[in-house]
């Protein structure tokens, strides 16, 4: 995922505007737990591209009847950076839904063995 914005984190006392850049990329992001459990309640992180100016994660948001072909997913972007000796961050959240059919398309990441022990959503 690649986050689109420059991000404005604050002002500091003598009106310095301090931002982040458009571009940061949140690389690797997947969910994965055993059959049986739920992967909702939980933040999934992503690992940073290497821009050391925050977190990503997603959450599998916990609503009523969710399987893994329809569910609502939240992407979590913790911009944070140090500026002058002070630290200014912000959180940004978007909640999108995904189902097979509509806006969500991939193939199965089954091992060929039965059973599988766990399952996987990756981004």
């Amino acid at each position: 995922m690649t986050d689109p914005n420059e991000l404005v984190l604050g002002t500091t006392d003598e009106g310095t505007v301090v931002t982040l850049p458009a571009g940061a990329k949140a690389v690797n992001c997947q969910a994965k737990w055993l059959v049986g459990s739920s992967p909702t309640g939980r933040i999934w992180p992503c690992e940073n591209s290497g821009e050391g100016d925050g977190y990503w994660g997603l959450e599998i948001v916990d609503t009523p009847g969710w399987s893994t072909t329809s569910f609502d997913l939240k992407i979590i972007r913790a911009a944070d950076t140090l500026y002058l000796g002070s630290e200014y961050k912000k959180t940004f959240t978007a909640t999108e839904h995904f189902q097979v059919g509509q806006n969500l398309g991939g193939q199965c990441g089954g091992s060929g063995k039965s059973p599988d022990i766990y399952s996987t959503l990756s981004l």
